[in-house]
């Protein structure tokens, strides 16, 4: 819950900001999306890597599961890939 509200609101910060800045290319969009994607892909992997094989029998804290580092390095390196691009 408290997920979606973050992601929610931090939508409408940058919405905000691209209507200040006038970015009609919609670059700004783009970088925050492959940021949030690539958040919660980095998330998802370094939970499986460091800890998922002790949930393999747990399906449901399997899915659940994520890491912080993982969000953070995987948000980063996916800004970092959607600006060279």
């Amino acid at each position: 819950m408290l997920m979606i509200v973050g992601i929610l609101l931090t939508a409408a910060v940058w919405v905000a900001s691209l209507r200040r800045t006038a970015d009609m290319t919609g670059r700004l969009t783009i970088i925050y999306f492959c940021g949030l994607f690539g958040a919660l892909l980095g998330a998802k992997i370094a939970f499986l890597l460091a800890e998922g094989w002790h949930y393999r029998h747990d399906w449901v804290a399997l899915l659940s599961g994520r890491s912080i580092t993982g969000g953070l390095l995987g948000g980063y390196a996916a800004v970092e890939i959607a600006k060279r691009k």
